[in-house]
């Protein structure tokens, strides 16, 4: 079975900084904390998604395990950010619990 964020937790940590990657083809944002001696970093890990249509994945994956669906970066004045998951099921975007057609 695959493992969401398995690779982006460590990167996360060993930077420093929340990462986003692109390239799995799954979507899931997971909190990542960073402690040090002067306290506890909050950071983020996110796998965007894919907009490919997944029931027609070119025959080189077979009933695979993708998530229909984008990532956002919202940034903030204040220099903190947030990552969200914009879903998608083949007719609308599902993002900050409400539905686009």
């Amino acid at each position: 079975t695959q493992q969401s964020c398995i690779h982006l937790r460590p990167s996360a940590v060993k930077i420093g900084a929340s990462v986003v990657c692109g390239h799995t083809h799954r979507q899931i944002v997971e909190p990542v904390s960073k402690w040090s001696r002067t306290g506890r970093q909050q950071l983020l890990a996110m796998e965007c998604g894919t907009m490919r249509e997944i029931d027609k994945s070119a025959g080189f994956a077979k009933r695979p395990d993708w998530h229909p669906g984008f990532g956002v970066a919202a940034l903030y004045k204040d220099g903190t950010h947030d990552l969200e998951a914009v879903r998608w099921d083949g007719q609308q975007l599902t993002w900050r619990g409400q539905r686009f057609a």
